[in-house]
């Protein structure tokens, strides 16, 4: 991972993050090219400091093993666990969503 990750200094949200990846992502493989490095290094331009701000965020989720709530997420989760069943049948609540749903049932007491 690039070194420069470790200072942190990429402020964008979450969101504006995968957003920002994603369009690089696509303009490379559209175009052929290979994003610059930059010295000065820009944390929220930089695709190789975008990638590695994306990998170092999502480790830290990953060993914290905790959910990231907003103001919603409970009433959302709660919502969801309870029609999981009304659900299971529709290809777009299998696999993931489900298994995510059944690993945080736990987390809050429904």
């Amino acid at each position: 991972m690039n070194g420069i990750v470790q200072f942190r200094k990429c402020t964008l949200t979450n969101e504006e993050l995968v957003k920002a990846v994603d369009q690089m992502t696509d303009q490379m493989y559209e175009t052929g090219k290979i994003p610059c490095r930059h010295i000065p290094a820009r944390p929220n331009k930089d695709y190789d400091l975008l990638i590695g701000e994306m990998l170092v965020r999502f480790k830290e989720l990953t060993e914290k093993k905790t959910l990231p709530l907003t103001e919603n997420s409970e009433e959302k989760l709660r919502h969801l666990y309870k029609t999981q069943n009304l659900v299971k049948n529709n290809s777009e609540f299998t696999g993931a969503t489900l298994d995510l749903l059944n690993e945080w049932a736990g987390v809050f007491p429904f």
